[in-house]
């Protein structure tokens, strides 16, 4: 998780993972129910949207930590990033 969220070496690795049409779907789908329950005052479909959009962000981030450690053995250039 620590590398998922140290952003100054995941920019390094240029294009991140691009996002499929699963990852848009879960997104979509917390930032609606965020904005609902915020709309109506609904105080567990806020939360239950938020959570939703917490975890899809992070679910991205591990797949940028899954690139790092699939390419770091690939090139001198990222295997000098370890400390």
């Amino acid at each position: 998780m620590g590398w998922g969220i140290k952003g100054e070496e995941c920019n390094r690795i240029g294009a991140l993972p691009p996002l499929t049409e699963e990852d848009r779907h879960q997104g979509f789908i917390g930032v609606v129910l965020f904005i609902y329950g915020l709309v109506v005052l609904h105080l567990w479909l806020t939360i239950l949207g938020g959570a939703v959009m917490m975890i899809s962000k992070l679910w991205y981030a591990d797949r940028v930590v899954w690139l790092y450690e699939d390419m770091k053995n690939a090139t001198p250039k990222y295997k000098s990033w370890l400390y």
